[in-house]
């Protein structure tokens, strides 16, 4: 067998180097997208999970309370429970460090208990602390300073030639005085960064947060029962009043499981590229079978079984995938590496994470060894019609080399694909509800109606060139018909290409789609609901996820006088949880002051509709107003009674409108600031909404907020203003961010579609050879015969994308009314991107056009003589 292969099947692969060049292109360009997505979200989830618990690893159970924290006193409550060895308190919170330079860096300041004697050299495994480090801490101590342990990383933007230097932590400035180094490793690589550790009661002290802490650590005996300890705990804490408990790994869990959409999201775009490169596989197999059935016949002929032919076929696939999976494994972990900087950096912007890295190659071992198996699959199964069809040959009927049959069980074998991927999406999605895994089924759902879409598009194909070929020959009499003819004859060779084509111009069009949507349902909302002539924050812009630092409340008396007349609205965000269906969700929550927010909106012209609820919540005590998508997702209803934790337990509240708001991708919780400012600890504001004396118009805002920016207090709080429009322009560009992600995996998908092209006018111009040689032989010139491959080219591109922007609406529909909705609850109007649909058509048909340029110049090139001759 190995023989019949080597004599056989590498010497055709030889041959027809070209279209094989291009088969293992687009293998690998698919194993690329593949590995590049895999490698980049694994360090996306590396990174939330460390900012979230940089200490994985060290406890066995963890008790926490979101951002109000949970009592230190609880400490020793807990040690005290049967089977709990020790209980280690820890705090984490976001602050700015000013470096040498005069800038504020972003920095995590750690509340830990440092390490004691005999501990100074290992400290928590892979952490350890210059010598002399716990002797200078103690002398500062006794100083009356405030001494912390710097990451590596941050200690070279300190200022030197001294120890002391500023943090800005909940809205006031702390000096600190710089007591040694740390260096770290394996789990805990980030206290080697950007980091700063403090006993954690000096910590709490800094951050506002006197008694409390962000979780305790719960270390257990050996042997320990987790469950019955885990019970006892809860039990301690008071069934929850002082926080929940749960393992490290249900903790990170909840991470994962808020970043499911967008693993599943990306993995669907990696499959989309590798099945676009499994047709193009199937077409240049197709393509072998048909100019080797003399061979074929031969080798049946003296003795070759079917299952010889088979594997003979099959194993040039594997070969092919093989080889296009090696080539694109290393592509893409140095693709992932080169986007790992401008990515990173947005996910720094917007989460105020730990930089990203790139994962250790050992740790990739798996996604490696899985794009590997899933490239080499692809091309195998591509291959098993072809092989099949190549086995299936009589020996008698290929030797004489009769014709290829028409086709139509092929056609009726796709077309019932097509039906039954359509009734098992719709199934899948009709079930959901009843299916373990609900997110996974709906994408799943997602997955088999565009697998169905992309076969009824390739059935469609040769219809649409049928409705395209009068047009083609009043425009182009001879080669617009010739083209169109032979996209007609040839319905499987280019259906599956014009269907790749469509696939790719799908998902950029739906992409686009979605950010217009977005757009537009954010901008309405931000006009109607964010009416404040400047939004004030510190450190960075408006951010939901706690990018930006807090504020002492005492910065509302000073920014009275920057601004005399103004009514200011001060917000505080704070996560907190809540009890829902056996578990704790942390929940976002915005307690503003009610009361000042209607006085200033009632004064405006046009004040919101809704605006009267925010006078009950003022008034009304136990009271929250939820955003819609919050009630969506959880159903919740007006008058139903939601359960918070807070600082000393429990609050109640009951619900008493729900009101469109797009801050927060969970849902909201509105509460009254004076009614909760004991219960969440609401010390600080993190957002200042300022409201100009009536009449102000545009350029006195502008005026106000240049003022502002350039005033003694926007740098001693680092305080960044900004205009209704400003605000508008960071939101909408950091949708457009996010995006940006799938519009650079899709061109991928984009770039495998064209090598399609490239290899489907290959195998037009191998096939009619003789044809195109008997063209130049009644007269044709080189410029029509150049002219009849692109335009064959032209129409795949303009039925590929006419096609796809249909589907790709189709898609954005599905994708914001169903799945945005089961994903964040959120309503948003369907906006058909007509403007980008349009540049991604023309895109789409330019290059699909460019791509017919080499086989029409190889069509040209052609010797009369010898391709008469050919068969």
């Amino acid at each position: 067998m190995f023989s019949l292969f080597r004599t056989l099947s590498l010497r055709y692969l030889q041959l027809r180097w070209g279209l094989n060049v291009l088969v293992v292109l687009s293998i690998a360009l698919g194993v690329v997208v593949w590995v590049a997505t895999a490698t980049l979200y694994e360090s996306l989830e590396s990174s939330i999970l460390v900012s979230i618990n940089p200490l994985a690893g060290v406890a066995d159970l963890l008790v926490s309370n979101g951002e109000v924290g949970v009592p230190r006193a609880a400490e020793a409550r807990l040690a005290a429970v049967p089977g709990v060895r020790a209980v280690r308190p820890f705090l984490i919170e976001s602050v700015r460090v000013v470096g040498g330079d005069g800038e504020r860096h972003p920095a995590l300041l750690f509340g830990v208990e440092l390490p004691k004697g005999e501990e100074a050299g290992g400290w928590m495994g892979d952490v350890t602390v210059s010598d002399g480090t716990l002797v200078n801490y103690g002398v500062a101590r006794l100083l009356k300073q405030k001494p912390v342990v710097v990451g590596r990383a941050l200690d070279a933007l300190l200022p030197q030639g001294g120890k002391k230097f500023k943090i800005l932590a909940a809205g006031a400035t702390h000096e600190l005085t710089r007591v040694g180094t740390v260096e770290a490793g394996g789990p805990v690589a980030a206290l080697g960064g950007n980091v700063l550790l403090m006993e954690c009661d000096l910590a709490a002290q800094v951050v506002g947060r006197p008694g409390r802490v962000s979780r305790l650590d719960v270390l257990l005996e050996p042997g320990a029962d987790v469950a019955r300890a885990t019970a006892a705990i809860r039990a301690e804490l008071g069934a929850g009043r002082d926080g929940e408990v749960r393992t490290p790994r249900a903790e990170d869990d909840r991470v994962r499981e808020a970043l499911a959409p967008l693993k599943i999201g990306s993995l669907i775009v990696s499959t989309g590229a590798l099945v676009v490169g499994m047709f193009l596989v199937f077409n240049t197999l197709s393509v072998s079978v048909a100019e080797r059935r003399h061979d074929i016949g031969v080798l049946r002929s003296v003795g070759a079984t079917r299952d010889q032919i088979r594997r003979l076929f099959q194993g040039e696939a594997l070969l092919l995938g093989l080889v296009g999976s090696l080539l694109g494994i290393p592509l893409g972990i140095g693709l992932a590496r080169v986007l790992l900087g401008p990515i990173g950096q947005m996910v720094i912007d917007a989460l105020g994470t730990v930089p990203m890295r790139a994962p250790p190659l050992a740790d990739l071992m798996p996604t490696l060894a899985t794009a590997l198996v899933a490239g080499v699959a692809t091309s195998v199964v591509a291959s098993l019609l072809p092989a099949l069809r190549a086995a299936g040959e009589e020996p008698a009927d290929a030797v004489r080399r009769v014709p290829s049959p028409a086709g139509l069980p092929a056609r009726a074998l796709q077309l019932a694909a097509c039906l039954a991927l359509l009734a098992l999406g719709v199934f899948l999605f009709a079930a959901k509800d009843h299916l373990p895994a609900r997110r996974y089924v709906v994408f799943a759902a997602i997955g088999c109606v565009f697998l169905s879409a992309f076969l009824a598009i390739a059935l469609s194909a040769a219809a649409c060139a049928r409705l395209l070929r009068p047009l083609a020959q009043l425009v182009f009499p001879v080669e617009g018909r010739l083209a169109a003819d032979n996209l007609v004859r040839a319905p499987g060779r280019t259906g599956l290409v014009i269907a790749a084509l469509a696939a790719c111009v799908a998902l950029m069009a739906h992409t686009a789609g979605i950010i217009r949507s977005n757009e537009v349902a954010v901008v309405g909302w931000l006009e109607r609901a964010v009416t404040a002539d400047l939004v004030i924050t510190s450190g960075g812009p408006v951010s939901a996820t706690g990018q930006t630092m807090s504020m002492p409340e005492g910065i509302l008396d000073e920014l009275a006088k920057e601004l005399p007349g103004a009514r200011l609205v001060p917000i505080t965000w704070r996560f907190v949880e809540w009890p829902h269906g056996g578990d704790d969700l942390p929940t976002s929550v915005a307690a503003l002051d009610a009361a000042a927010y209607y006085d200033a909106n009632r004064e405006r012209p046009s004040p919101r509709p809704d605006l009267d609820v925010f006078r009950r919540l003022a008034e009304e005590r136990g009271t929250a107003v939820v955003s819609d998508n919050f009630a969506a997702l959880y159903r919740v209803n007006v008058g139903d009674v939601l359960t918070l934790r807070g600082v000393d337990g429990l609050i109640r509240v009951e619900v008493i409108a729900s009101v469109e708001d797009y801050a927060a991708p969970r849902g909201l919780i509105l509460l009254h600031r004076d009614h909760y400012r004991r219960e969440l600890n609401l010390t600080v504001v993190d957002l200042v909404d300022v409201y100009l004396p009536a009449g102000t118009d545009a350029a006195h805002v502008e005026a106000a907020r240049a003022g502002l920016a350039q005033s003694s207090l926007a740098a001693e709080y680092a305080l960044v203003p900004l205009t209704g429009g400003e605000l508008r322009e960071h939101i909408l560009t950091m949708i457009r961010r996010v995006y940006s992600v799938a519009y650079l995996q899709e061109i991928v998908v984009g770039l495998v579609a064209a090598l399609g092209v490239v290899a489907a006018l290959m195998i037009s111009v191998i096939q009619r050879r003789r044809e195109l040689g008997l063209l130049r032989a009644v007269g044709a010139t080189q410029g029509q015969v150049l002219r009849t491959v692109l335009f064959e080219a032209l129409f795949m591109g303009l039925i590929g994308s006419g096609l796809g922007v249909l589907f790709g609406l189709l898609l954005e529909w599905y994708a914001v009314r169903v799945i945005l909705f089961e994903e964040s609850g959120f309503r948003f109007p369907v906006v058909a991107p007509w403007r980008e649909a349009g540049l991604i058509a023309a895109l789409a048909v330019a290059t699909a056009t460019l791509a017919g340029l080499m086989p029409a110049l190889r069509a040209v090139r052609l010797h009369i003589a010898d391709a008469i001759a050919y068969e």
